[in-house]
């Protein structure tokens, strides 16, 4: 294994981790969730072409790429860790797309939200066109970067078991590929679990030696998050710089403390001296679906990943 060291993560790190939850009342609302989780997009790619190509990432520890929607030009956030496809609330209004019904969100803060359906949803990155996406719209006006005026689209996991998805860190690109287009680069190989069709694991070994399974999140530009009742089961950590911090994004945000880790490891790379943040209040059925945290861009960003979430595997290339 390679050793290096893992900076710490910065306050604002949850990009969004949308969880979608029954609502409780009729059972409607529930098939309308269930449609959402389990739908998969149309995929055209541009002639004989089976890939969008590399595109551009426009952060460093994030995967944002340039896309259209309705010819009107949108920030497009790949995430693995969003349950569901989110579009700008202003975005729906501005290409007239149709709003079908509602269900039930929980964001970061754990606070569930009422949100819109979405209907006919058609993405364009590079030579590849997504047609009839399952989505959401929200209010992401507060999640642009700086004076960037182009509306959001959170593209969720869905889309990803269609398609190859391929972060490049070190290089700031991305691509997305038919399954078939080319063979599986040469690398680490990193088992993946799917959960539910809305979650992607890996496992991380923390200080205690076990492996345990963590959302892998490329739509967070943080490090290490570990739920709060886990981190507390490690043994004696050193809390002694545990200032608080605001941990949030899409849906709110929560405070959570900052520990200090001796050493973890994911994939082919340990970690020393990881500085992680606790979040306090852990979602239960990410618990139950035997997840304990999620590691973000600063985590993954020591290389570049290759996902193929239908199949449950990864490749990390050095």
């Amino acid at each position: 294994m390679r050793r290096t060291v893992l900076e710490g993560a910065p306050s604002v790190g949850l990009a969004v981790s949308l969880l979608l939850t029954t609502c409780a009342a009729p059972a409607k609302p529930v098939a309308a969730r269930d449609r959402l989780i389990h739908a998969r997009p149309g995929v055209t790619f541009d002639g004989s072409t089976r890939s969008s190509g590399w595109l551009r990432s426009e952060h460093p520890h994030k995967a944002v790429i340039a896309g259209t929607v309705g010819g009107v030009a949108v920030q497009v956030l790949l995430d693995t860790g969003a349950g569901v496809t989110v579009i700008d609330r202003a975005l729906v209004e501005s290409v007239a797309l149709e709003l079908r019904g509602a269900i039930e969100t929980v964001g970061v803060d754990g606070a569930s939200n009422a949100v819109a359906i979405v209907s006919g949803l058609a993405l364009r990155l590079g030579t590849l066109t997504l047609s009839d996406i399952p989505a959401i719209a929200m209010d992401l006006a507060a999640a642009r970067r700086g004076d960037d005026p182009r509306p959001i689209v959170i593209l969720g996991v869905q889309v990803y078991h269609e398609l190859i998805l391929d972060v490049d860190y070190p290089q700031r690109r991305v691509a997305l590929r038919h399954p078939q287009a080319e063979p599986m680069p040469d690398g680490w190989r990193v088992p993946l679990r799917v959960l539910d069709d809305r979650r992607v694991a890996v496992a991380l070994a923390l200080p205690d030696g076990a492996p345990r399974d963590v959302l892998l999140d490329t739509g967070s530009d943080g490090g290490v998050y570990l739920f709060e009742p886990v981190a507390q089961d490690l043994g004696p950590i050193d809390t002694g710089n545990a200032a608080g911090a605001a941990v949030g994004g899409v849906g709110g945000s929560v405070a959570a403390r900052r520990l200090t880790l001796p050493r973890i490891a994911l994939a082919d790379a340990w970690f020393t001296d990881v500085v992680c943040h606790m979040i306090p209040s852990p979602d239960q059925d990410m618990l139950r679906a035997g997840l304990v945290g999620l590691v973000g861009g600063r985590a993954l960003g020591h290389g570049r990943w290759v996902l193929d979430c239908a199949n449950g595997a990864a490749v990390l290339v050095r």
